[in-house]
């Protein structure tokens, strides 16, 4: 059992302390959970997300650690229509399929369903210091350009590989509004 908290579980903690920004509506559930009840699930996730388009995501043990990431590596499912059944149960298959392929699966591993984003600007992962050296740097691996949401996470693309240093202590010097914005509501 790890000590630390998954992606679904930081982001439904997060999701009603945050004002600066929006975490889209969630729901999340244990794999072995999901194997002894599918159809309540499945009947669950409708009636939530009641005809919205969804993101069925990877919530793995494994991919968020201290000492380790598969950050990318397992499955997420985009643009599954919320009132299809069959869709939503074939996404949640793939990303157990994805545990399974891709990793060593764990009785910790969830599933993270949320609303799906659109007319997205700009996209990314951020951190919190250069991960070779552990420099006080914010690092923003970015797209701005394609309107995607996975080219960075998928490292797939032209506009997959943008990145920008700032130093944790110079935040309040960026010229650019966006970045100033991600950053201080990172902060």
């Amino acid at each position: 059992m790890t000590n630390s908290l998954s992606k679904a579980q930081i982001l439904d903690y997060l999701s009603n302390k945050l004002s600066l920004f929006n975490i889209p509506e969630l729901m999340f559930f244990r794999v072995e959970e999901y194997q002894g009840n599918q159809e309540s699930i499945i009947d669950e996730v409708i009636s939530k997300f009641s005809g919205r388009i969804i993101v069925v995501r990877s919530s793995s043990a494994t991919e968020d650690g201290k000492a380790s990431t598969k950050a990318g590596q397992f499955d997420s499912i985009l643009n599954v229509e919320s009132n299809n059944p069959v869709m939503i149960r074939s996404a949640i298959d793939s990303v157990i399929k994805s545990y399974q392929d891709k990793g060593t699966p764990s009785i910790e591993d969830e599933i993270l369903i949320q609303t799906m984003i659109s007319d997205t600007s700009m996209s990314g992962v951020v951190f919190t210091q250069d991960l070779n050296t552990g420099a006080p740097y914010y690092v923003i691996n970015y797209d701005d350009v394609s309107g995607s949401t996975e080219t960075v996470t998928s490292g797939e693309g032209e506009y997959s590989n943008r990145t920008m240093y700032v130093y944790r202590e110079q935040v309040d010097f960026l010229r650019s509004e966006r970045f100033q914005s991600l950053l201080n509501a990172l902060e």
